[in-house]
């Protein structure tokens, strides 16, 4: 059976956007996601997770994760969720999850006691 859902993960320890205007200072994770044909909502649980640090999360999809390379240096997309089969979907429920994961995993930990805030920002 072949996966539905591919993932690339880069740690980073500070990061600049050029493209966005996003305060990105506690940046740690940026998530490269891409959906095979057959991927569903009912899939998302079991792989929207999150570390337990706080941090800001930047999801990008990226269609090569879920392309085949072909005799030379064509890469096909036919395997790749299409917008008609549900990717817009299947995108929107991730970002959705990992929000509430993330919310989950915060209310969980112990309170420091202190004024500040422990906070997981997931950017799309």
């Amino acid at each position: 059976m072949e996966k539905s859902f591919r993932c690339v993960t880069q740690r980073c320890e500070s990061a600049k956007l050029l493209i966005l205007t996003l305060d990105v200072s506690t940046l740690r994770l940026i998530l490269y996601v891409s959906w095979a044909k057959g991927a569903s909502v009912e899939d998302l649980p079991r792989i929207a997770t999150l570390e337990h640090d706080p941090m800001h999360v930047l999801v990008v999809p990226q269609a090569a994760l879920t392309s085949k390379l072909q005799r030379g240096k064509n890469i096909q997309y036919h395997g790749q969720l299409t917008k008609d089969d549900g990717a817009e979907v299947v995108y929107t429920e991730f970002i959705r999850l990992l929000r509430d994961m993330s919310a989950d995993i915060l209310a969980s930990l112990p309170s420091s006691g202190s004024k500040c805030t422990r906070s997981t920002n997931i950017q799309q």
